[in-house]
């Protein structure tokens, strides 16, 4: 394995990272969200705050915390305080309904959880009271959560029953000698965060990170993504998952770069922060790119500052790919704390068109046949199997033996082409599908409709014939014994039950006896797969 090469800071603790960003580039952003500003010496000294009271109120190494927030400073100020003392973070996608938080929640076994009031019209205390109904003073015993005993939000006038976390009180706080010393106990081997993904069964998955996993992950992609100190780094992901997290995030406060972002996602008003605040580094979807391509004065705009990310159009010619399709993409997952694989927003020759980048530095791959577990030749399609110094120390609450193999492989599932060292993907095993980047589990998407009135079967699938997984559309295909189920009636009811990006934006809906089976009598899932792409065809399908 290669060694990783040194960065400004390098940090393998919480602690380090951010007292030392705040020591070098005291007045340097370290984030900018719409009008939010944050620099590296504010999030020291906010963190150090909200780190004592944590300490104060028996928060400490070990305890589980969950954060609810959209990328704000709140969020970024939490993360640190409770990395500093070593507590294990669980971050909560905002997306989640009431319904999904409270299995979250009790899955994690949180013991506090510190979230934002309100955000953009969505009200997260509101969401936690539909969670948890009946909440009345901050003393929290739940049975839906048993081991949740704080909640605190961030806001002026919490609720009865939750603290401030963003209120000051020096009596019920430790000294900073105290936080000083809870910070020396803190280790790289330390669990960081669980962080929570999807599985092939649409069962709760969390992934368990340590501090050195993030931290050595987040140097790495510093140095594969040339991030530099002063580079203003734009990104749409959120924070609560690793793509913000370390591959945006964490690299970016290792040189002492500020991350960006906004809210308002319509492409005029995108332009207008970009060029405002300098961005050099745009690192949006590639959805976004298109959109602020089109828009009609992009030619006008001075977006001069940018140097890299996958804003071609707007980047000096020598800094053009010749192909975006040429480009690297980059491979992994939230087991491995982000990218296995390196060479990201490189470009290749034409004959190694597709390539997702070669084996990363502390990284392991092998390649097998998924019948016989025998390592494959280069140029033979394999399962991917990875290990290395990013690799999650296990599941939570799953033995490590079903987990990894007995010489401590993981199996991704991944079905990839080995060819002059570069990995090309191919696919996966099972049926899990990936939609602008998120991993979505086709299982608890039917298991939900079929809870519908009338629905007899149902399948759910990614479709389309672009080559980008990003790019696919998430159908589903109903069968149902009702004459007069409509998509509106569909699309209402999954909301109410599964997180918005969750909901297929397709659907064709069909009668009960029409179910295409085999000769067995079994329900022939290819032909069913066959309909899902039929339901992309704007003449045969219904669109939301």
């Amino acid at each position: 394995m290669k060694q990783v090469p040194d960065r400004n800071i390098a940090a393998q603790s919480f602690s380090t990272l951010v007292r030392e960003g705040a020591a070098r580039w005291p007045n340097s952003d370290v984030l900018v969200f719409d009008g939010w500003r944050l620099s590296y010496a504010e999030l020291e000294a906010a963190s150090a705050t909200l780190a004592r009271k944590l300490l104060a109120d028996g928060v400490g190494k070990g305890s589980h915390v969950g954060l609810l927030f959209p990328n704000s400073p709140a969020y970024l100020i939490s993360l640190m305080a409770l990395g500093r003392i070593g507590a294990v973070v669980v971050p909560l996608s905002t997306f989640s309904t009431a319904a999904e938080l409270q299995a979250l929640i009790a899955h994690a076994d949180l013991s506090v959880l510190i979230a934002a009031d309100t955000y953009l019209g969505h009200n997260y205390v509101a969401k936690l009271e539909e969670a948890f109904p009946g909440m009345s003073d901050r003393d929290i015993a739940l049975a839906q959560a048993p081991y949740l005993r704080r909640l605190w939000i961030w806001g002026d006038s919490p609720p009865s029953w939750a603290r401030s976390a963003c209120s000051f009180d020096p009596d019920a706080s430790v000294s900073e000698a105290l936080l000083l010393e809870a910070e020396e106990h803190v280790f790289p081997a330390d669990t960081a965060a669980i962080i929570y993904t999807s599985g092939s069964t649409g069962e709760p998955k969390g992934v368990i990170h340590t501090q050195g996993n993030l931290l050595r992950q987040s140097i790495k992609q510093s140095d594969d993504g040339d991030y530099r100190f002063g580079d203003r780094i734009f990104t749409s992901m959120p924070f609560f998952w690793v793509g913000g997290l370390t591959y945006k995030l964490l690299p970016a406060m290792q040189v002492g770069a500020c991350v960006l972002g906004t809210a308002n996602g319509a492409a005029d008003a995108m332009l207008d922060f970009i060029e405002r605040e300098k961005v050099t580094l745009f690192l949006g979807w590639p959805y976004s790119a298109k959109a602020l391509v089109a828009s009609a004065d992009f030619e006008q705009r001075d977006l001069t500052a940018l140097r890299g990310g996958n804003l071609y159009a707007a980047l000096p010619p020598a800094l053009r790919p010749p192909d975006p399709t040429l480009v690297i993409a980059g491979l992994g997952m939230t087991e491995t704390a982000g990218p296995h694989t390196c060479g990201q927003r490189r470009w290749v020759e034409p004959e190694l068109r597709g390539s997702v980048g070669w084996v990363a530095p502390g990284m392991e791959h092998r390649i097998v046949s998924p019948e016989t577990l025998a390592e494959v030749e280069d140029g033979e399609l394999g399962e991917l199997w990875v290990r290395g110094d990013t690799l999650m120390t296990g599941l939570y609450k799953r033995n490590p033996a079903e987990v990894f193999t007995a010489d401590g492989w993981y199996r991704t599932r991944d079905l990839v082409i080995r060819r002059k060292g570069h990995l090309f993907f191919e696919g996966r095993l099972d049926d899990m599908v990936k939609i602008r980047g998120v991993n979505i589990a086709p299982r608890e998407i039917e298991t939900a409709l079929l809870q519908m009135d009338g629905v007899v079967y149902a399948a759910v699938s990614g479709c389309g014939n672009d080559t980008s997984a990003t790019e696919k559309a998430l159908a589903a295909v109903i069968y149902t014994s009702r004459d007069n189920c409509s998509v509106t009636e569909v699309q209402a009811f999954l909301r109410e039950r599964l997180s918005a990006y969750k909901v297929p934006s397709v659907y064709k809906i069909l009668p009960a006896h029409t179910i295409p089976l085999r000769s067995s009598g079994k329900i022939d899932r290819l032909a069913l797969l066959q309909e899902l792409e039929q339901a992309l065809d704007p003449q045969e399908s219904k669109t939301a």
